[in-house]
Parts: structure tokens; sequence; C-alpha cells
């Protein structure tokens, strides 16, 4: 799953960095531990395709048919494996696919000898330390009193060889040259989607063993994300 990233990009060069035509205003700070529930910059596309638009969505996706928007709390991952026929997420995969922008994600080793339960965590970065495309899928929900929520929740997948020797699973990665198809306003042909949704190739990633500040969500500092061993 993935339960924590960070993003401390300035906006200005996230927007370059996506090529986006439109920025929203009301860009969070930069974050360093960012957990479900929280606004979190997302990319998407117009509805014509013709224009990419860099604003924020609340993690924990909330279908249009749901009742209650507490839903969004158990919604913050969609597995790849099923994303496409589940009812929570086939009708944002087929038309509202966007990108979350990242400096890394954060997993936990558990050692299953030990007794801690929250096991050690990791901050998983490219080496280059270059922004990363989370693929992700978000709705509108329309609720009483006019009420308009825009929720985002990110896809997971099968770990790659770097991920797996912490963790079994691991956020879909976009690359550059799928940006534009996966943010299509288009349903994605089966074949396509099978390519997309594989994890992504082993050498991209490097895990970094990082001190047990990221288990409290208000420690939203850089120190959350300094390393407490070599990068593997």
């Amino acid at each position: 799953m993935c339960g924590r990233f960070s993003l401390y990009e300035p906006s200005d060069r996230v927007a370059r960095f996506f090529a986006v035509d439109e920025v929203a205003p009301g860009e969070p700070d930069a974050r360093f531990n960012v957990a479900p529930s929280q606004l979190v910059f997302s990319v998407v596309c117009s509805r014509d395709g013709e224009r990419r638009r860099l604003g924020t969505l609340r993690w924990g996706l909330v279908p249009g048919w749901a009742k209650d928007p507490s839903i969004g709390n158990r919604l913050i991952n969609a597995r790849a494996e099923t994303v496409a026929d589940a009812p929570s997420f086939r009708r944002a995969f087929e038309r509202r696919r966007c990108l979350v922008p990242v400096n890394g994600f954060f997993e936990w080793w558990h050692d299953p000898e030990a007794t801690r339960r929250r096991g050690r965590p990791f901050f998983v970065r490219p080496p280059d330390q270059a922004l990363l495309a989370l693929g992700g899928v978000w709705e509108v929900w329309h609720g009483p009193d006019d009420q308009v929520l825009r929720t985002v929740a990110i896809v997971t997948t099968m770990a790659n060889a770097e991920v797996s020797a912490i963790h079994d699973r691991m956020p879909v990665i976009v690359e550059a040259d799928d940006w534009a198809r996966w943010l299509a306003p288009e349903a994605l042909k089966r074949a396509e989607a099978g390519r997309l949704l594989r994890p992504s190739p082993a050498g991209r990633l490097q895990l970094v063993e990082v001190a047990d500040l990221v288990n409290n969500p208000r420690n939203d500092r850089p120190e959350t994300i300094e390393a407490v061993g070599p990068a593997t």
C-alpha cells in the first residue's frame, strides 16, 4: 500500500516538470509527511484532453454514489489488479485518472520475529532525487447543502525488485512518456492498462531507512526523511 509520502518541491518547479497549463490557487506548503485525508497536489487533464491543471485533491476517494464521505478514509489506495472493475474505482479509472507528484514515499519493513507493531520505516525515492509521478484516480462527490468534495486514491501494484525487500506492494509510477495517455479522459485499452500498471523497473528507486518520526503525521519536517542508515 501507499500510506505516506513527501512533496517538498516548490509548486512552480512541479508545474514546469509536468508542463501544466494552469495552476490552481491555494497550493499546499512543502510537506515531508503527507497523510491520508489531507490535500495533495495532483495533475489532472481537462475534459477535452487539451490542458493540464495542477491543483489539490483530498486523499481518500469518495465515490460519486457514496452516501457518507467518511468512506474515503478506507479508500486511499486502489489495487491495480482490480481498479478497472471495483465499484468504488471503475468509473474514476475509466475517465478520471491523475498524477500525484511526490519526491518519495514511505514503506515499513516488518520483521516477523520482532514485537514492534509498525515496523522500520524506509523512504523510497529515485537515486537522482527527481520527482516521481504516482498514478491516481479521482472523483467528485456532491453532498447536502451544495457540498462538493474532489478526492483521490493512489493506485498500487506489486513491488519491484528494490521495494520487495521491505514490502510486497508499491505505488504505480507513471513515466513521462506515458503521462499523456494516463491523463487522457478516455478509457484505457486492456493491454495499455496492463503495461501502465506494472511495477517500475529495477534500478528506478533506492531505499533509505529513516527514523520513527514518520509514524506520527504531526511530524512534518525535513528530519522525517533524513537517513539513519546507508541508502540501498
